[in-house]
């Protein structure tokens, strides 16, 4: 049998070939590589920074939620002030002259509930969402930015339905006419500002969780 081998030219030639083809390849892969790089270096990138953005929103939201809070507690002194004068002009049987005016006096000329609650932004989050930047947030702080958002909503969604559900409205704002024209009734005003106290407190104590699941949101400064 006659087999015939390949000249020198031709081996040459596929041997240049083969490196070129391979120079092709690795300019391919590295293109490839870098191009994978720098997605990758761009989604960390957009994902820090909606990190911060978040961290601030969120900075801001507790912050807001102490103001609202420390308000709200000096609105608490003043019901807790104003039922125990209530409470002995009741047992001493004050007339209604004398309760009115203890009544003005210690509800500092208003008579009805001051509760404050926080705006709870949430654009930050809603951006990284829409833009899918959140995706590429760690897991475990992603979970905790979730978290913090949606006690959120359900902080003021629980807040809204127990200031309906706990206040009398219409008869409050007949308590406060009747104050107003200078008619007591200490007994009906006195269960009345045990409602608000129930209400604020009801407000006060959501507001505690929500600044805890906050702070466990943020990191530690």
């Amino acid at each position: 049998m006659h087999v015939e081998m390949p000249k020198k030219g031709a081996l040459a030639s596929m041997k240049a070939f083969s490196g070129e083809f391979a120079m092709i390849v690795v300019s391919i892969l590295t293109a490839l590589a870098l191009e994978h790089a720098a997605q990758l270096w761009h989604h960390r990138h957009r994902a820090q920074v909606a990190q911060l953005s978040i961290e601030t929103e969120l900075r801001a939201n507790l912050e807001e939620l102490r103001v609202s809070m420390r308000r709200n507690q000096l609105e608490a002194d003043r019901l807790a002030k104003l039922r125990k004068v209530l409470h002995q002009d009741i047992r001493d049987k004050a007339d209604n002259k004398l309760l009115l005016r203890h009544l003005v006096e210690t509800s500092e000329g208003q008579f009805g509930l001051r509760v404050q609650t926080p705006t709870f932004r949430r654009e930050a989050w809603e951006v990284a969402i829409a833009s899918q930047a959140a995706s590429w947030i760690e897991p475990s702080r992603l979970q905790r930015f979730a978290g913090a958002y949606a006690l959120q909503r359900d902080t003021a969604l629980s807040t809204s339905d127990g200031l309906k559900l706990m206040l009398d409205a219409p008869a409050l704002l007949n308590k406060s006419a009747d104050v107003d024209f200078g008619t007591v009734d200490g007994t009906g005003i006195y269960y009345a500002i045990i409602q608000l106290q129930g209400t604020l407190q009801n407000t006060q104590n959501n507001l505690e969780e929500l600044e805890k699941e906050l702070v466990r949101a943020l990191p530690k400064a």
